[in-house]
Order: C-alpha cells, then structure tokens, then sequence
C-alpha cells in the first residue's frame, strides 16, 4: 500500500513539475521511511524550494561565507562537510593551475581522495582502515585526518569527529577558494599594477611615495579582483549544493 501511494505522490510529480507536487512526494518518503527526516532538513539547509516546503521547521540561515557555510553543513553529522571537501579537493586536482601541482602532491591527493569517496559510499571499517593508512601525523591530508579521529574516537565520540570534519573540511575549502582565485584572478586579470618598491603597506597610507593614479589603478584592480574572486566562490558553493542535494534525496 505503501510503495502505492508513494508511486501515485511520484506520477503527480512527474505530470506537474511543480514544487508543492515535489514537497508531498518529498513528505511521502519521510513518512514511508524512504526518506531520512535529518536528509530532508539538509535539502532544506541547501535552499532546495520542495524539501523547504516539506520540512517541518524553518531552515537555519547560513553563513555567507563560503568556509562558514561548511562548517554550518556539520550540523547533519560528518559526512556533508567532508564530502563538501572531497568535491573541493577534486576540483583543485582538476583545475588548470599555474604553476601546475607537484607531482607527488597529486599523486597523494588522488589517493586520499579515492579512499575518502569508497568510506563515504560504504563506511565500514574495512576502507575506513584502508584510507588511514594514509595518516602520517601532521602532514597527513586533511580528509584523511577527520578519518583518522572516527577511527581513533569511535562512534562514542561522534562529536568529536563532527568537530574535526567541521575544522578541515572548511579549512580545505577556504584554501582551495584562494588558489583557485589567485588562478582565476591571474588568468583574467593579469598581474596586479605595481605600487613603488618603498610602498609596505595595503592599502598604502598617505605619506606613501604613491601617485593618486597608481592607487586608483591598484584599487580598480582589486575591485574586479574581488569579483572575480566571488564568483568562483559562487561556482564552488553551486557545485557543492549540487552534489550534497543529489546524496540527501537520492
């Protein structure tokens, strides 16, 4: 009877499109046991306009910043905020950066970043022992690092895990942001208008051996910097909302 109305709340979906048909099959699901409650109030989180409708309580605001928002993504346990960080990692490993990766740095990160994904898609202590054996102590990846403390901690502790995955996998996404941008930043821009040598300090005070149009020219750079800077942040906020949307409903 179950699998009935579930399949009836998914063919009006399908006829309509429209979101309020998309929240009663999204409430169906939760009610079916289909679908978690907690996943539900994730897809809420990430603005998702059917589950807002279908959860019952009103989503947290989140943070503006792109390494806070992480961080708020801890609130639906260690999973959102380490595959967050998985999706960041890959996309600086696939990213056209100048000058490129090492080697060997690639090489790790491909291999921590193949261990994390098998445990997120089966969290069992068998990859859970294989991705640590990556762990080496402070220059460990930082992935790797929040596996090593689920492991050391247990599942007594799972607070403490939270904590980790909230600490590196913002840390990870706040450090790939700022290299992707300086790439973005250097390829569209070119390099910043220089201000004289004796110039220490940004942004230069008025006693600085600095003409009014090399000011004007350096903070017009950094305006568009900055743009540029936030849209990549934007790419990467979309790229991880979709990516967490389709793990919390599918």
């Amino acid at each position: 009877m179950n699998d009935e109305r579930l399949r009836g709340l998914k063919h009006c979906w399908d006829e309509s499109q429209s979101t309020e048909d998309e929240a009663a099959y999204l409430a169906g699901r939760v009610r079916f046991g289909e679908l978690s409650p907690v996943r539900l109030d994730l897809a809420a989180f990430l603005d998702h306009a059917a589950a807002r409708l279908a959860a019952p309580t009103t989503p947290a605001k989140a943070s503006p910043l792109l390494a806070g928002w992480v961080r708020d993504l801890t609130s639906w346990g260690v999973q959102p905020p380490l595959r967050a960080g998985l999706l960041v990692a890959r996309m600086l490993l696939a990213a056209q950066i100048d000058p490129p990766l090492p080697a060997a740095f690639r090489a790790q990160q491909e291999d921590a970043c193949q261990r994390v994904s098998d445990w997120l898609e089966c969290p069992c202590e068998e990859h859970l022992k294989h991705a640590i054996q990556l762990d080496s102590g402070w220059d460990s990846p930082p992935l790797i690092k929040v596996l090593a403390t689920i492991e050391r901690v247990g599942p007594e502790r799972i607070d403490v895990s939270v904590q980790e995955a909230a600490r590196h996998g913002s840390d990870l996404v706040g450090r790939t942001l700022q290299r992707l941008s300086e790439n973005a930043v250097a390829a569209a821009l070119g390099p910043a208008p220089a201000l004289p040598d004796d110039v220490h300090s940004y942004p230069p005070v008025a006693t600085d051996p600095a003409t009014p149009a090399q000011l004007a020219a350096r903070a017009a750079y950094d305006q568009r910097a900055a743009g540029v800077g936030a849209r990549v942040a934007a790419q990467m906020r979309r790229a991880i909302t979709k990516d967490l949307l389709a793990w919390a409903l599918g």
